[in-house]
């Protein structure tokens, strides 16, 4: 593989993988940045499964209890996968549909969601969408629930036409947004319980449908939410706003009209198929700009998943179901304190991006790090608590001395240093094993110089 072909797949693990790990690297590089494409999208392998714990569906496990597991559970897939792809399009999908548990507070409605925006992730949009506005969590959070035709809730018809189709200020009026909360009236979900477990669903309740006309978009019929979804399916402003949101979360923001125009139209001639948006991104000159490669601010999820891939625990967690320190409690933890936790988006337009997330209280975090990754230790208000860690580094890494460690690390991290940066991370892990590396100072060792690392500027971006 050439030079050229090397940086591409880097970067398109990057932004459309979990990182460039060693384990990602070694099957992504066996031929042209082309092929490696191919393979992201078309993935077959088998995915690793993780069962979700037996006490989650006990109906006396407290909710926020279970909700925490479903948390730990969804970290946990992110770093065993080998299929980065579609749980990259799920992070994206999460974002963009952003439902919160804060509101749903039903953590078996909540799995349901994630499964869906799994299952769904590389299909069609029109099928995706069809699912997430049918998904129970779905229906709590934009108040589907109370959409009758008797009292219709305008809450889910305005956020469908605003953040998940059409785009703010597209050309829709507020008469259009009363008709679209006709058309869902009746979408409900119903929950039932056997020996003790409950099961949510989706359910069409005719009864509280209005079946009068209605007038959407310049379109009138008896319509119901399935035949509204069509319409915005069809209408090209929703390939627009699609291929606008996914240029900008996967390259860079502020895209150039002719660049926005050639993704989108290819993305609404296929039918809003969403493996042709990616490839069309993927393969876009644009794409490898000095625009898009290392610009963009990792966010807390892509800091510390990236990290934990790239030195290869997901050999751990695969090999075995329960660890002293699940990395899927770590990751919960490190992301929380950066300011991102999955379920919880903090508003129906989803996380920030860029910038947003590097402040002086983030950045402690990102250093704090190196030293819950290897050590366990967590820090808080009052003191710092150490749990001793799963695993002992060295199975990760070849180094004999702490130089060769410091070296490999910055390697395995896909680190961009000076020299200047290197004798810096260098000297931390000299300093750390007073001269020596063994099996008891290894993790010690990894986790100076990972703290070194963690901090420096460069360390942010991907």
């Amino acid at each position: 593989m050439s030079m050229q072909d090397r940086e591409r797949v880097i970067h398109l693990l990057n932004r459309f993988g979990l990182g460039a790990s060693r384990e990602d690297l070694a099957f992504y590089r066996q031929g042209t940045w082309i092929e490696a494409v191919d393979k992201l999208i078309e993935d077959n392998r088998p995915e690793y499964d993780v069962k979700i714990a037996d006490s989650f569906f006990d109906g006396t496990n407290p909710g926020l209890q279970r909700m925490s597991q479903l948390q730990g559970h969804w970290y946990r897939r992110l770093i065993i996968t080998n299929r980065p792809l579609q749980h990259r399009m799920l992070l994206f999908w999460h974002d963009h549909f952003a439902t919160s548990s804060a509101k749903v507070r039903n953590a078996q409605a909540m799995l349901g969601h994630m499964d869906t925006l799994y299952e769904n992730s590389l299909k069609s949009f029109r099928e995706l969408i069809e699912a997430v506005s049918k998904d129970p969590a779905m229906v709590i959070w934009l108040d589907l629930q109370e959409n009758t035709r008797d009292a219709p809730n305008e809450n889910f018809a305005r956020e469908i036409l605003e953040l998940f189709t059409l785009g703010i200020d597209s050309g829709y009026t507020e008469s259009d947004i009363r008709e679209v909360a006709r058309a869902f009236t009746g979408w409900q979900y119903r929950q039932s319980r056997r020996r003790g477990n409950r099961s949510i669903e989706f359910t069409k309740n005719l009864a509280l449908h209005d079946q009068g006309e209605k007038r959407v978009l310049g379109h009138s019929g008896r319509f119901d939410g399935d035949q509204v979804i069509d319409i915005l399916c069809k209408d090209p402003r929703t390939a627009r706003y699609i291929a606008k949101k996914a240029w900008e979360y996967f390259a860079y923001e502020n895209v150039e009209t002719e660049t926005l125009d050639r993704v989108a139209k290819k993305f609404y001639d296929s039918g809003l198929e969403i493996k042709t948006l990616i490839r069309a991104i993927m393969t876009d000159e644009q794409f490898f700009s000095e625009r898009a490669v290392g610009t963009r601010v990792k966010n807390p999820v892509d800091f510390c998943v990236s990290t934990a891939r790239a030195i290869g625990v997901q050999r751990l967690e695969r090999a075995e179901a329960s660890r002293p320190l699940p990395f899927g409690s770590l990751l919960k933890v490190a992301t929380r304190d950066m300011g991102m936790s999955l379920l919880e988006p903090p508003d129906v337009n989803g996380w920030p991006s860029g910038a947003a997330w590097i402040t002086s209280a983030t950045m402690s975090k990102r250093i704090a790090w190196a030293r819950l990754l290897f050590l366990g230790e967590q820090q808080s208000l009052t003191r710092n608590r150490r749990r001793a860690p799963s695993f002992t580094a060295r199975e990760f890494f070849n180094a004999r001395t702490p130089e060769e460690l410091a070296r490999e690390l910055i390697v395995v991290l896909g680190a961009k240093t000076s020299r200047a940066q290197e004798k810096v991370i260098i000297s931390a892990a000299v300093k750390a094993s007073n001269g020596s590396l063994t099996n008891d100072n290894f993790n010690l060792v990894a986790a100076e110089a990972a703290t070194v690392l963690f901090a420096m500027p460069s360390f942010q971006f991907h």
